[in-house]
């Protein structure tokens, strides 16, 4: 699984998810800080990498739809990061880790994660 991590994604997941063999690259690491949605989501597109958010803006379909094949995975929390929170993540990798993500949206949040389809 590629990912690239917007900047809202808090470190410790990022590098929880490295240590998952998760392909992972951010935002800031592109040099990407503070760029607007739509910028993120060509550069996802160019890279072939799944967005990983937690900002729900992302799911404005004008933002993902007809843009890009590639999915979007947004984190659902705020505050603290639950010790669930990582398990679930582990239960969402052992089921789709190996898995393409095209046009798919996947929410996460502390209690379970689901997979629908990024409507045309």
């Amino acid at each position: 699984m590629k990912l690239i991590s917007d900047e809202n994604v808090p470190h410790l997941i990022n590098e929880y998810l490295r240590t998952k063999d998760v392909d992972l690259v951010s935002v800031k690491e592109l040099g990407l800080s503070r760029s607007p949605d739509n910028i993120i989501t060509e550069e996802a597109h160019r890279l072939e990498r799944v967005i990983l958010t937690f900002d729900l803006g992302f799911t404005r379909l004008r933002n993902i739809s007809g843009t890009t094949k590639y999915g979007l995975i947004i984190i659902r929390h705020k505050g603290k990061i639950p010790q669930n929170l990582f398990k679930i993540i582990d239960k969402f990798l052992e089921k789709y880790k190996d898995s393409d993500f095209i046009r798919k949206i996947v929410v996460i949040d502390s209690h379970k994660f689901r997979v629908r389809d990024i409507p045309m």
